[in-house]
C-alpha cells in the first residue's frame, strides 16, 4: 500500500474535527490560514511516533511543555494535553505539582493536603533557598515528620488512576525514610504501606502498585533530614501520550539557565517533543537588548539539547499584549463650604508592548537557524493590536497579558490543530 494511502486511512481513524468559518466568523481576527506549525520537517521523529502510536495502540510517547504563568495555570496546556489523550491514548497524567501547598495557582484537577508547614522556593527568585526542581518551584519540609495526602481527579472523562508513581527531590534523600500508604477503602481494612521503592536515582524515587489508584499518602520520617519535594509523576500501563507541563508565573528564559538538577530531571521523562512557551515576560514593560536576549535564547536551547539528545523542539511565540498603567493625578474641586480642596482622581492607559515583536523575530530567525519548528500564534491570533479585540470578546482579561478560561482552551484548540495539520502535511507524501 502507498505510504499517502496508509495515512489517509490512519487519520480517518482519528475523528478529529478542525475549528471551522464558526471560530472565524466569531472571532474575525483570528487567522485560521495562517494556524500551522512552521519548519515542520523538524518533527519528523515526533510525527513518525505518533502515527505509530496511533496505528499500533504501543508505546508511549513523552511531550515536555516548559513555559510561564500561561503554562501555570495548565488551562492552555491542559486543553492540549486532554486532546493528545482523547485521540492518541492516555499513558498517564504526568508531571504534577502540589501548587495548592506552595500558596500559588492552578486549574489541574490534582488536590493536596498537608499537616505541616513548608518552605517554599520558586526559580525566579534571586537568591532562592532551596535547589529548585523539575516544575520550577519546590517545597521543603519544616518538620522532619509528616506527610502530603493526593487525590488525583479525572477530567474530562480522562482516567487518570496510576499504577507507577516517582517522586522528585533533591540529592541523596533517603529512600527508606519515605512510605506511600496506600488508604483503605473500608473502615475494617488496615492501610496497606509500600515501604520499598522500585527504583531510585539521584534526584528521583520510583514505586510500582500492583493494581491502579486514585489516593495515596506520602509520609516521610527523616528525623536528620527536612524532605525537600520538587514534583510527582503519575504512570499506567496504558499505550498513548504523557504531556508534561511545566510553568512558573513571571519566568523568563533566563529564569531556567544554570538548573541543573531541574534540568537533570526534566530529560529523565525521556522527551519525544519539548514545547517552549516563553518570551512574554522578556519582553514585557522593557526594551528587549536583542544580541542579550539571543545570548540566552542559545544558552537555554543548548542546554535543553545536550540533555535530551532524542527530543525535538517546537517554539510556541508569544501572544500580543499590552502595558496597562494606573497614573494618579490631582484636581481642585470645591468641598460643600465652597472651599477649593485637592482631590485625587486615577487615569488608566494602555499601550500596545512593541517589544513583543522583537522576541518574535529572534525566536524565528533562530529556530530557522536551528532546524526547530515553530508555531506563530501572535499571528494567528491576529497580529498587533490583537488583545484588545480578544479582551473586547471576553476572552482575555483586562490585564491585556492573561486570557480568560475560553480563551486559553480556544489557545489549546488552536496549537493542537496546527499540530494535527502537521501530522497530515507531514505524512502526506507520495512514494
Amino acid at each position: 500500500m502507498h505510504y499517502f494511502l496508509w495515512f489517509i486511512l490512519l487519520f480517518n481513524t482519528i475523528d478529529y474535527e478542525f475549528l471551522d468559518k464558526e471560530v472565524t466568523d466569531k472571532y474575525k481576527y483570528i487567522s485560521l490560514k495562517k494556524n500551522k506549525i512552521e519548519n515542520k520537517k523538524a518533527l519528523e521523529k515526533f510525527y513518525e511516533k505518533l502515527r505509530t502510536i496511533k496505528s499500533t495502540k504501543t508505546g508511549k510517547l513523552s511531550i515536555v511543555h516548559i513555559g510561564d504563568s500561561h503554562i501555570q495555570a495548565d488551562m492552555f496546556s491542559g486543553k492540549v494535553r486532554r486532546l493528545f489523550q482523547t485521540h492518541f491514548g492516555n499513558g498517564g497524567r504526568g508531571l504534577v505539582f502540589p501548587y495548592s501547598i506552595a500558596k500559588t495557582n492552578t486549574t489541574a484537577l490534582v488536590k493536596f493536603e498537608t499537616d505541616i508547614e513548608w518552605n517554599i522556593t520558586k526559580l525566579i527568585e534571586r537568591k532562592p533557598d532551596l535547589d529548585v526542581g523539575i516544575c520550577g518551584i519546590s517545597i521543603k519540609s519544616k518538620e522532619t515528620l509528616g506527610q502530603i495526602d493526593v487525590i488525583v481527579q479525572n477530567e474530562e472523562k480522562i482516567d487518570y488512576s496510576f499504577n507507577k508513581l516517582t517522586l522528585f527531590h533533591e540529592k541523596n534523600t533517603n529512600p527508606l525514610s519515605i512510605h506511600i500508604v496506600i488508604p483503605n477503602k473500608f473502615e475494617e481494612d488496615e492501610e496497606e504501606i509500600v515501604e520499598f521503592p522500585l527504583q531510585t536515582t539521584d534526584y528521583s524515587t520510583t514505586y510500582k502498585f500492583d493494581y491502579n489508584l486514585e489516593n495515596i499518602i506520602i509520609r516521610f520520617f527523616d528525623e536528620a533530614n527536612l524532605f525537600q519535594l520538587d514534583g510527582l509523576y503519575f504512570e499506567n500501563n496504558e499505550s498513548g501520550i504523557i504531556y508534561n507541563s511545566i510553568g512558573v508565573n513571571s519566568a523568563t528564559f533566563d529564569h531556567y539557565l544554570n538548573k541543573e538538577k531541574l534540568i537533570k530531571q526534566i530529560a529523565s521523562l525521556n522527551p519525544d517533543l519539548i514545547i517552549i512557551s516563553l518570551g512574554t515576560n522578556d519582553s514585557y514593560n522593557k526594551e528587549v537588548d536583542k544580541t542579550k536576549f539571543l545570548t540566552t535564547l542559545s544558552k537555554f536551547i543548548t542546554t535543553i539539547k545536550e540533555n535530551n539528545e532524542n527530543a525535538e523542539l517546537l517554539f510556541t511565540i508569544p501572544a500580543d499584549n499590552s502595558i496597562k498603567k494606573t497614573t494618579t493625578h490631582y484636581k481642585f474641586v470645591k468641598n460643600k463650604k465652597g472651599k477649593k480642596v485637592k482631590q485625587a482622581y486615577t487615569k488608566v492607559s494602555i499601550k500596545n508592548n512593541d517589544q513583543v515583536p522583537v522576541v518574535k523575530d529572534v525566536l524565528i530567525d533562530y529556530a530557522l537557524k536551528n532546524n526547530i519548528a515553530y508555531w506563530d500564534f501572535y499571528t494567528v491570533m491576529g497580529g498587533k493590536n490583537s488583545m484588545a479585540k480578544w479582551v473586547k470578546d471576553s476572552i482575555a482579561n483586562t490585564d491585556h497579558i492573561h486570557f480568560k478560561r475560553d480563551g486559553y482552551l480556544l489557545k489549546g484548540k488552536l496549537l493542537f490543530d496546527a499540530i494535527m495539520k502537521g501530522l497530515e502535511k507531514n505524512g502526506s507524501k507520495r512514494n
